[in-house]
C-alpha cells in the first residue's frame, strides 16, 4: 500500500481528479493529464506508464508495482531469477503480487516465464428521486413489487457511515477496511456512503429518507474501504477488496464508482481482477467510466474490463424548478469518459443519472448533498442490476449485462457508440426483461440530427415548441467529428488537447432574443478534449426555436475552420404513452346473455393514471355490424389505467339467440368507439380508435 510519501510521488506521474467533496456542489478539479497509458504497447510485458517512469530511473531506484503472472509457480520463479525484492500483498484473484523492486529489476521481471504484466501500483481516485422516475425504477418497484430484497451490493470505495439514516439498523452486512484495518465501518472522506445510498439506501428515518431512498432499498450492503480520507487509494489495495466481495457468499453485485487516471485496454490489474470476479466467482461488477471527459480512448480500469458494466453519466429532467437536483435533461454529462478501450472496445455500456445527485452526506444522521460523477451512475446501474435479479435470480452476470444494455434507450448513432454505449438505461424495462415481460419508460421526445458547418459558415435548425411542451427542458449534446491533436506535451503526457474544428452552439427563442449558447457557463458543462458542446435550459414560451452552429473564430487569425457533427435534441414532455384498443371474439349462444372483454392496452406504463371514454356504435344498415337491443346492449363509460398498469378491458353484455344470420365473417362485430383524447396519452387511430368485438353466430 502506498504511504504518504509514495503517493505523493505516484500522483506527480498520474495527475488524479478527486471527482466529489463531500459536503458540498460537485467538484471538478482541473483537467487530468493524458498521454501515458494503462496499455503496453511495445508488449515487452512492461505497461507504458511503467515504462515512461523507469526511463528515468537508476538501476537501483525503486519502484512499486504490481506483477501479473500465469500462477503460483511462475511468481517463485520470478523472484529466483531477479533476486531477493519486498512483497507488500499477494493478490491471488489475479495472480500476481505487488511489491517494492528496482527499476533493473522491473526489466529482468518482464523477461521472465510465466510474467504477462508488470504495471505501476498506481494511484487510483474517486471517480435520486427525480432520476428514479425519468429512468423507470419507481414503476419497476411498484409495477413488479421488487426493491433488491435477498440481493448484495459490495462496494469498494471510501467507506460507509453506519450512523446515517439510510445506512444504519444493520443494514451493512460485512465490511473490510484495506487502508486502516478498523472492524467497525467509517467513512471519514464521504464519496462511499453518497454512493452506497444511492444503489441501496433503505429510506428510513427524517423527512427526506423516503424520497431519497437508494434503488434497491432491500439489497444486503456490504462495505470495503480502499480509498482514504483525501479519495486516493492504489491499485493492489483495490485487486484485495474486489479479491473479498467476490468471496462473500452474500454479495451478487460488486460496483466502485473509482477509476485510474489513465486509459486501459482491459488488462491492468484492477480490470483482470473484475473479469476475474465475474468468470470465476460468478459477480456482476459494474464500474464507473470515470470523469475525464469527451476526449476520445478516456476510460481506464476497472471500467475497461471487458466483462463490467462500464457506466456513464447523464442528466434528469423531471426534478421540480426548484430543485437542487434539476439538471434540464436529458444530456450526455461533458465530464462522463469516452472510448474506445486502448484495444479498440466499446465503453462504456451504458449510461445513467449522474448530474446533481443527491444522497446521502456522511458524518450527518440526515443529511443529504448533490454530487455530480460517473461515481453516482453506477450505483444507480448496481441497483437495478439488483431489482433484476430480485425478478430472476437465475440470471447470470453475462445475461444481466445484456439485459441492461438490450433495454437500453439508444441515442446517438444507431447502435452502441462510444459516448452513450448502448444508451439510457432503463430500470423498468430492465426488471420487465428479466422476468420475460416488455415495458419500455416514456423519454421526451428526441431528434438526431447530423450536420456540416463550412469554414467560416454557419448551420441552421429549426423546431417548433408547441404549449403543452413549455415547462419541459430543451437539451442539446453536440458532438464534433474529428481528431484531438495535442497542443502541449511533456515528458510524453499531453498537457493540452484541442479539435481540428471548434464549433459552437447557440439558441434563440421565437422573438429571436439569444437564451442559451455553449461554452462554459457553468464547468460542468465543458468536456476536457473539446468534442462536445451542450445546452440545456427552460424555455418559457411556445413557437418556432433556432439552433445555430458555427465554428470558432481564431482571434489572432481571423480562421474559423468548420467541421462535421451530431447531435441529439430533446423537447418537450416525455412520450405520451398509447391507448391502443384490440379484437376478441365471443360464441353468441342461443339464450341469455354472456360478457365479451375488449382487450385495451396502454403501450407503455405512466407514472400518472390514463383515462379514456369509449360507448358502443351502432351502424344501421351495415351488414355484419351488431345492433343494440338485438345483439347486445349499449354500453358507454370510462376505462382508468392505474400508474404502472398496461392492459385493461371494456366489458360489453352480448345477447344470445337462434337468428341464423348471414352476417359478415361467421359473426357480427360490435365496434366500440374510444374518444380521441386520452388524459395523459395519446389513441392508437391505426384502426379509427375503434375496439371490435366478434360476435361468432353459433345457429
Amino acid at each position: 500500500m502506498l504511504g504518504l510519501l509514495a503517493a505523493a510521488a505516484a500522483v506527480a506521474l498520474l495527475p488524479v481528479t478527486v471527482e466529489a467533496a463531500p459536503g458540498g456542489q460537485p467538484v471538478t478539479d482541473a483537467e487530468p493529464a493524458v498521454g501515458v497509458e494503462r496499455a503496453d504497447a511495445n508488449r515487452n510485458r512492461i505497461s507504458d506508464e511503467l515504462d515512461a517512469k523507469i526511463a528515468d530511473l537508476g538501476p537501483t531506484d525503486t519502484v512499486q508495482v504490481i506483477v501479473m503472472t500465469d500462477g503460483p509457480g511462475s511468481q517463485a520463479r520470478a523472484a529466483d531469477r531477479v533476486g531477493p525484492f519486498v512483497v507488500d500483498q499477494h493478490l491471488p484473484l489475479i495472480d500476481g503480487f505487488s511489491a517494492t523492486v528496482t527499476s533493473a529489476q522491473v526489466r529482468g521481471l518482464a523477461n521472465s516465464p510465466g510474467v504477462e504484466r508488470i504495471q505501476t501500483n498506481g494511484v487510483v481516485s474517486v471517480s435520486n428521486d427525480s432520476a428514479q422516475a425519468d429512468h423507470g425504477v419507481l414503476e419497476a418497484q411498484a409495477q413488479y413489487s421488487v426493491h433488491g430484497t435477498g440481493v448484495g451490493v459490495c462496494i469498494v470505495d471510501t467507506g460507509l457511515d453506519p450512523s446515517h439514516e439510510q445506512l444504519d439498523g444493520g443494514k451493512i452486512a460485512g465490511w473490510l477496511d484495506v487502508i486502516g484495518g478498523q472492524p467497525l465501518p467509517y467513512d471519514d472522506q464521504g464519496h462511499g456512503t453518497h454512493v452506497a445510498a444511492t444503489a441501496v439506501g433503505d429510506g428510513t428515518g427524517g423527512p427526506e429518507a423516503a424520497a431519497l431512498r437508494g434503488v434497491a432499498p432491500g439489497a444486503d450492503l456490504y462495505g470495503a474501504k480502499v480509498l482514504d480520507a483525501t479519495g486516493i487509494g492504489d491499485d493492489a489495495g483495490i485487486v484485495v477488496a474486489i479479491d473479498w466481495c467476490a468471496n462473500q457468499p452474500g454479495v451478487d453485485i460488486i460496483s466502485m464508482s473509482l477509476t485510474t487516471e489513465s486509459s486501459s485496454d482491459g488488462l491492468d490489474a484492477m480490470s483482470v481482477a473484475a473479469n476475474n470476479a465475474v468468470t470465476v466467482h460468478g459477480k456482476t461488477v459494474v464500474a464507473a467510466a470515470g470523469n475525464r471527459g469527451d476526449a476520445d480512448e478516456t476510460v481506464g480500469g476497472p471500467a475497461a474490463a471487458e466483462l463490467v458494466v462500464a457506466v456513464g453519466a447523464s442528466a434528469e429532467w423531471s426534478a421540480p424548478l426548484a430543485s437542487p437536483q434539476r439538471s434540464h435533461g436529458p444530456y450526455l454529462a461533458p465530464f462522463s469518459s469516452r472510448g474506445p478501450t486502448l484495444d479498440g472496445r466499446v465503453k462504456p455500456d451504458v449510461v445513467a443519472p449522474g448530474v446533481t445527485i443527491r444522497s446521502a452526506q456522511a458524518g450527518t444522521t440526515t443529511g443529504y448533498v448533490e454530487i455530480s460523477g460517473t461515481s453516482m451512475a453506477a450505483p444507480f446501474v448496481a441497483g437495478v442490476a439488483a431489482l433484476a435479479l430480485e425478478a430472476d435470480p437465475t440470471l447470470t452476470p453475462a445475461q444481466l449485462k445484456a439485459i441492461l444494455m438490450d433495454t437500453a434507450r439508444d441515442l446517438g448513432p444507431a447502435g452502441t457508440d462510444n459516448q452513450w454505449g448502448a444508451g439510457l438505461v432503463d430500470g423498468l424495462a430492465v426488471v420487465a426483461a428479466a422476468g420475460g415481460d416488455d415495458r419500455a419508460t416514456p423519454l421526451p421526445a428526441s431528434t438526431h440530427l447530423t450536420g456540416t458547418v463550412p469554414d467560416n459558415g454557419e448551420w441552421f435548425h429549426s423546431f417548433d415548441l408547441t404549449p403543452d411542451a413549455v415547462g419541459h427542458p430543451i437539451a442539446l449534446t453536440l458532438l464534433i467529428d474529428g481528431d484531438f491533436p495535442c497542443l502541449l506535451e511533456l515528458l510524453g503526457i499531453c498537457f493540452l488537447q484541442d479539435m481540428e474544428a471548434d464549433l459552437d452552439v447557440e439558441l434563440r427563442d421565437p422573438a429571436g432574443t439569444l437564451i442559451d449558447q455553449s461554452g462554459c457557463p457553468l464547468f460542468t458543462d465543458c468536456g476536457t478534449g473539446g468534442r462536445q458542446e451542450t445546452l440545456h435550459l427552460m424555455p418559457a414560451t411556445a413557437g418556432t426555436y433556432e439552433l445555430r452552429v458555427f465554428p470558432f473564430a481564431d482571434p489572432l487569425t481571423g480562421l474559423a475552420p468548420g467541421g462535421s457533427f451530431e447531435a441529439d435534441l430533446f423537447v418537450g414532455p416525455p412520450e405520451s404513452p398509447v391507448v391502443s384498443p384490440g379484437l376478441w371474439g365471443i360464441i353468441e349462444g342461443d339464450t341469455g346473455q354472456a360478457t365479451i372483454d375488449i382487450p385495451v392496452t396502454l403501450q407503455a406504463p405512466s407514472a400518472v393514471p390514463v383515462s379514456v371514454a369509449w360507448q358502443t356504435v351502432d351502424l344501421p344498415g351495415t351488414t355484419g355490424v351488431a345492433i343494440s337491443g338485438q345483439d347486445y346492449l349499449a354500453a358507454s363509460g370510462t376505462l382508468v389505467f392505474a400508474p404502472g398498469q398496461t392492459e385493461s378491458a371494456v366489458s360489453i353484455t352480448v345477447l344470445g339467440d337462434q337468428v341464423d344470420e348471414p352476417d359478415l365473417l361467421y359473426g357480427e362485430w360490435l365496434i366500440v368507439q374510444f374518444l380521441n383524447p386520452p388524459t395523459n396519452a395519446t389513441l392508437d387511430v391505426s384502426f379509427f380508435g375503434l375496439g371490435v368485438g366478434v360476435i361468432i353466430d353459433d345457429d
